[in-house]
């Protein structure tokens, strides 16, 4: 047995001594799955007469791109004749015989005396109404008296050491009595005219601000506003 295995292990060092006892080699082939695509339409006119057919292929594999196109196009449509115009048959007018000429009676006239015009009276014109009118004597009004301005009074109030604030005084109005109207009479049956006299204006006194001052002292600090 150990005799069989010596051969053996000479016989494999007697082939790898001029190289490898076996290999393989491996290629990685650059073609890949082919792609291909197809395309088919049909398009019919009106009734099926004419139709038109298109069919396209495409194959592109790593070798070789192949493209097809295939259009057919048939019409059918049935031959119409159209029945000829009608032509009416044609004749020559007839000559016209000519026939003896009267002579055109003569027009009778008759003529009319113009009439007499007649004449009417003229009218004297009317003679325009005159109406004349007093001037309307106008109505006086007597005036207002203007009313006395109300007067509003404040009163200050007292300065609070830390910021208090004094009850603030009612504020009196005083109001003066206006003047009673006096009315003038109106004259008949003139017609009115009114005077106005401008009312006067009130004034209004605009009331004082109030005004508060705070002072502290203590710890060594003044203040004051």
């Amino acid at each position: 047995m150990a005799f069989k295995v010596l051969v053996l292990a000479a016989l494999v060092a007697a082939a790898s001594a001029g190289g490898p006892a076996a290999y393989s080699t491996y290629t990685a082939p650059a073609s890949y799955g082919s792609v291909g695509a197809t395309h088919e339409s049909t398009i019919k006119g009106y009734g099926g007469n004419s139709v038109i057919s298109q069919y396209s292929k495409a194959v592109d594999s790593a070798y070789s791109s192949v493209r097809k196109y295939d259009t057919r196009i048939s019409n059918d449509a049935q031959a119409l004749a159209y029945a000829p115009a009608y032509a009416p048959a044609s004749y020559a007018a007839p000559a016209i015989s000519a026939y003896g000429g009267y002579a055109a009676p003569a027009l009778a006239a008759r003529a009319y005396a113009a009439p007499a015009l007649a004449s009417y009276g003229g009218y004297a014109a009317p003679a325009l109404a005159a109406r004349a009118y007093a001037a309307p004597a106008l109505a006086s009004y007597g005036s207002y008296a203007a009313p006395a301005l109300a007067a509003r009074a404040y009163a200050t109030p007292a300065i609070s050491a830390y910021g208090g604030y004094a009850a603030p005084a009612l504020a009196a109005r005083a109001y003066g009595a206006p003047a009673v109207a006096s009315y003038g009479g109106y004259a008949a049956p003139a017609l009115a005219a009114h005077a106005y006299a401008a009312p006067g204006l009130s004034a209004y006194g605009a009331p004082a601000g109030i005004v508060s001052h705070v002072s502290f002292a203590g710890l060594g600090a003044n203040y004051g506003w």
